[in-house]
């Protein structure tokens, strides 16, 4: 069955020609009315080409010199692009209007005209047509777009808007189009060549719908321009990117194996080279049942000063992904029912909000390497992934440098703040909520060689949902190492908790809570010192007074402490490490005096105090309270 007996034989109803007013062909072709804006081809150079400038009306006899003195011209109309390559008999410039580029879904309908000069192989599936090029399939579609043929003879969509809809390239919500991704593909290779040495590039718009795809959307593509093709959706709500398929990524960048739906990252072509000014919104991207918990939804490395806001991951490995993005605005970013939930990675100034993990199974909110950003983050019912009996990080904080953040969690199985290596973090208001139960003894805060700050944050309702077994298998702080200064602010703890002081049995307490190595408040001063005898260590900075007063001395952790019944004279002390100064102190160990561990000083040329035991030490720290 040849062509025109298909089309005979499809059921559909002729579609008589109309007319269109010259005003809506004149907008359709651009403002010079006679230039179209995608292909420069102009009637008035044709004109001046020795050729017609224009054919008549179709299907009449004359020419028509100036496009402007028609009043009404007459256009064909079919269905789909699939009827318009069928037509035959056109005459160059005789324009069809197609009313969806699929039949019958209403969507990348336009004007064409038929270009007896344009060569074939401009076809790219959406803005030149082909029409020896049959219209694939939705299980092959993906084929359409390579040029095949060189000889004269092309359709031309007349469409001057400044940005370039995806569905002019077959976009299609038939759950058996699989190859949505290659329609973006070439919507954004549209556009990049659009964009070809302009400063802001255009932009793909997505429509409504869900469309299925097969391979990763690549926004990093090969050019000069390290502009990346804005990509805008309608909402996460409205526009729905649906993966089929884990297959990776192509062959044309410096990492190999990831799996996204969509992936941003430098070219091996661009090498150092960053993309920047990336642009993306309003979508959600999710995945096929059968692929649940694989790859990423959302990946991009080394795409700074970036806009990414009003985007959902759904059902994947890694939710959403973004690292060494600095300069990068990030809103309402949200990961549901992922294996891991959000990562912000690496990068300075990275400012966002309504950044939310819902029911993630292991780390909700993953915030590594990131510095000098402010964020503002939640996570709801995540860290449910039993395989650990301690439930998952509701925030994990490694390496992170000058962050602030506003940071609650809700139903969190775990710790909640995971804060290692970290310096001038500072987490300000919030509140966690009905923890879940764990398996084993878990703190809610894990701290190890860091500097934190929380600021007017609420624990005191986190457990209250629980039994009172599960509750004792949470504690409130852990702390490795003796490294951290951390501080709690105008913050309200749990009476279930010892290391968090309650008021009374049913209140929680609220006000300060801190620890530090070392501070000083109008001349009181508190410090820490390990004694141990293989080292001096530094005990209170004296270069700005006279004679200091120990007024506690106590161990924390074993029953001794020390009594300083004389003032220390700084000019009393030696200044000789080798010749040190026994000072008059009285170690007493479970309430008896014991003189085995006199404490020797000596001042240092640094303004400090420094100080070791006679004998062993014991390894233990002792906590001071100072007078100067």
């Amino acid at each position: 069955m040849d062509q025109q007996e298909e089309l005979e034989h499809s059921g559909k109803t002729p579609i008589e020609p109309k007319t269109l007013s010259r005003r809506k062909l004149l907008a359709s072709m651009g403002m010079a009315g006679v230039a179209m804006a995608v292909t420069g081809y102009s009637l008035e150079a044709a004109s001046e080409r020795g050729q017609p400038a224009w054919p008549g009306q179709p299907g009449q006899p004359g020419n028509v010199q100036v496009l402007n003195e028609w009043n009404e011209t007459v256009i064909r109309t079919v269905h789909s692009i699939s009827e318009l390559i069928q037509q035959s008999g056109m005459l160059d410039g005789q324009i069809f209007e197609v009313i969806s580029y699929h039949d019958g879904m209403n969507m990348g309908g336009d004007l064409f005209m038929w270009s007896e000069s344009q060569s074939k192989s401009l076809h790219d599936g959406g803005y030149f047509i082909d029409p020896t090029i049959a219209v694939p399939n939705f299980a092959t579609f993906n084929t359409y777009y390579a040029a095949k043929n060189s000889t004269g003879g092309v359709w031309v969509r007349l469409n001057n808007k400044s940005e370039v809809a995806a569905e002019n390239y077959g976009l299609s919500d038939n759950l058996a189009m699989v190859w949505n991704c290659a329609a973006i593909t070439a919507a954004l290779n549209k556009a990049k060549m659009l964009s070809n040495g302009l400063s802001t590039p255009k932009k793909v718009i997505l429509p409504s719908g869900l469309f299925h795809t097969t391979n990763a959307i690549e926004l990093a593509l090969s050019s000069l321009n390290t502009r990346v093709v804005p990509l805008i959706g309608q909402g996460r709500f409205k526009t729905e990117l649906r993966k089929t398929t884990n297959h990776v990524i192509s062959n044309n960048y410096p990492i190999t194996g990831i799996d996204a739906v969509i992936f941003v990252h430098p070219t091996t072509a661009m090498g150092a080279s960053g993309l920047f000014g990336e642009y993306t919104e309003g979508m959600t991207l999710s995945r096929t049942s059968a692929i649940n918990k694989t790859g990423y939804g959302y990946y991009a490395k080394g795409s700074p000063i970036a806009t990414r806001r009003d985007i959902g991951c759904t059902g994947h490995e890694q939710g959403y992904w973004q690292d060494d993005c600095w300069m990068s605005q990030v809103n309402q970013i949200y990961a549901v029912t992922c294996k891991k939930g959000i990562a912000i990675r690496g990068g300075t100034s990275v400012n966002g909000a309504n950044i939310y993990a819902d029911r993630c199974e292991q780390i909700a909110i993953d915030l590594r390497g990131l510095t000098y950003s402010n964020l503002t983050v939640h996570a709801d019912g995540c860290g449910t992934d039993t395989t650990s009996n301690t439930g998952y990080p509701a925030i994990n904080l490694q390496f992170v440098k000058g962050c602030t953040l506003t940071a609650s969690t809700e139903r969190h199985r775990g710790t909640e703040f995971y804060i290692q290596y970290c310096d001038g973090l500072v987490v300000n208001g919030g509140r966690s909520l009905n923890a879940v139960a764990v398996g084993a003894s878990t703190p809610r805060i894990f701290i190890q060689d860091a500097v934190v700050q929380f600021n007017g944050y609420s624990w005191r309702y986190v457990l209250d949902n629980l039994t009172a077994a599960d509750k004792a298998l949470y504690t409130f702080l852990q702390e490795v190492g003796i490294n951290s200064a951390w501080s709690f602010n105008e913050c309200q703890g749990n009476a279930q908790w010892s290391d968090f002081p309650a008021q009374v049995a049913d209140t929680a307490y609220i006000g300060s809570y801190k620890k530090s190595r070392y501070s000083e408040d109008s001349g009181l001063v508190k410090a820490t010192v390990l004694h141990n005898s293989g080292a001096w260590k530094k005990l209170c900075y004296v270069a700005n007074t006279t004679h200091i007063k120990v007024l506690s001395c106590i161990c924390p952790v074993s029953p001794r402490y020390y009594d300083f019944t004389a003032v220390i004279r700084k000019a009393a002390v030696s200044t000789d490490s080798a010749n040190p100064t026994i000072l008059t102190a009285q170690q007493y160990t479970n309430d008896v005096a014991d003189n085995g561990q006199p404490l020797q000083a000596y001042m240092g040329t640094d303004g400090w105090l420094y100080i070791k035991p006679s004998a062993g030490g014991a390894n233990y720290d002792f906590r001071y309270v100072i007078a100067k």
